[in-house]
């Protein structure tokens, strides 16, 4: 199942991928021209007009007029749709660029690429990649958390299962919950946040309450599944499943709300209610010693802009973690209600079903950091969300969620139980 679920959120971020290269995809080039809807008739010699390559002699002079009058007149069309596809292609830019500047006016940081995204900015004035990178938050947690994702992975793929993984998971899980706390940070003191007051969870504020509250909740899991599990930590399985089975189910939920109401043709200056929005505000009052969160939202609190094209791609790829992060209630709702009593049944049925559970939690824990970390990038216009944070994530999920799933169904299969376990 997680399996499953892990490769339609990959699948999920290359329809994203396609779909933000389809515009291009349109076009054919050729002589600096764009040409739409329209194709040269070429044969295996690469005339266009085979019948014109043959010798004088064998066609007569009138079809021979009358293939030069037709060609003369296909030219003359073609320039005409050409310049006419021209000049749509400049109207259609000049629009574009109204718009951007008219969703810009609106904002309190006019260059928050996260809303906007950085199309318009040229290479010379994008930070590298080591400039974007260089920050605490990344630097300390989120590069050693994909670094031990990658370590992680190699071990799965050769079915390394020993005490020196174990202390690798141990010390992911110690890095997650690091990568939660300074979630928390950022939602209370406002360190990298945007001030532009956005739609539920694109919202930053809210953001940060959503993926540190996943965070902490995969950490949980893992370490709570895994053989290393205190007997402290067992004793609050009623209380942290219950609260896991409820951020497990807001990891989609929330998403999935805040799309809701797009339209597909709205203008930049409408509004609209979203569910979500008493909870932006809420987050966004949780900033120690500063007012701005309710000076941000004014009007907007029961009112929140539309999304822009780019935080709709945004929104569509949480709603791929969100479909792995969901999966992960069942587990959370079993040990609230069962607790270690259930999980030592399992255990002695499943031998492998606590490094299975403890490894895919790790996997979750991995791809959301990651695609976390080419949020970031994107929002210092290092790189677009769609030509380079939508690969990134893609590759990630990849690397850090398929490929080892599918390793460690392979090593610990014939020992695990896919879904009896829930009731054994």
């Amino acid at each position: 199942m997680r399996l499953m679920a892990y490769a339609l959120t990959t699948s999920i971020l290359l329809i994203q991928l396609s779909v933000g290269t389809a515009f291009t995809a349109n076009y054919g080039v050729c002589n600096n021209r764009r040409f739409r809807g329209t194709a040269f008739i070429t044969c295996n010699s690469g005339h266009p007009y085979p019948e014109l390559s043959q010798t004088e002699n064998s066609i007569p002079w009138t079809r021979l007029r009358t293939e030069i009058s037709s060609i003369r007149s296909n030219i003359m069309l073609r320039s005409s749709e050409n310049s006419q596809l021209e000049n749509n292609d400049d109207n259609v830019n000049a629009n574009v660029n109204v718009d951007l500047a008219e969703l810009r006016r609106q904002l309190v940081d006019p260059n928050d690429y996260a809303v906007t995204d950085s199309f318009d900015l040229s290479s010379s004035s994008r930070p590298t990649l080591v400039q974007a990178l260089s920050n605490p938050r990344d630097i300390f947690i989120t590069l050693p958390i994909i670094g031990t994702g990658l370590v992680v992975s190699g071990f799965n793929i050769f079915g390394m299962y020993n005490a020196l993984y174990a202390n690798i998971e141990l010390v992911a899980v110690a890095l997650g919950i690091a990568s939660a706390l300074a979630y928390l940070v950022q939602l209370m003191t406002g360190y990298g946040l945007s001030p532009n007051v956005r739609r539920g969870v694109i919202d930053e504020s809210l953001l940060m309450a959503y993926v540190g509250t996943y965070t902490a909740a995969s950490s949980w899991l893992a370490i709570r599944a895994s053989v290393l599990c205190p007997p402290l930590l067992q004793a609050l399985d009623p209380l942290i499943g219950l609260a896991g089975v409820f951020i497990f189910a807001f990891s989609l939920i929330a998403p999935i709300v805040t799309l809701l109401g797009v339209k597909e043709k709205a203008k930049m200056d409408d509004t609209s209610s979203n569910p979500l929005d008493k909870l932006v505000y809420f987050a966004r009052r949780l900033r120690l010693g500063d007012d701005r969160g309710e000076k941000e939202v004014g009007k907007t609190r029961t009112r929140s802009p539309e999304l822009s094209a780019t935080e709709i791609i945004r929104s569509q790829g949480m709603v791929a973690i969100g479909v792995v992060g969901c999966l992960f209630a069942p587990d959370a709702l079993s040990f609230a209600l069962g607790g270690q009593e259930w999980w030592g049944r399992v255990s002695d049925l499943h031998p492998s079903q606590r490094m299975l559970e403890s490894s895919t939690a790790l996997f979750g824990l991995f791809a959301t950091e990651a695609s976390m970390l080419g949020h970031r990038v994107g929002k210092t216009g290092c790189v677009t969300y769609r030509d380079g944070c939508v690969p990134f994530g893609v590759g990630t999920c990849f690397v850090l969620a398929v490929v080892p799933c599918v390793a460690s169904l392979y090593w610990l299969g014939n020992d695990v139980s896919f879904f009896s376990f829930y009731t054994d």
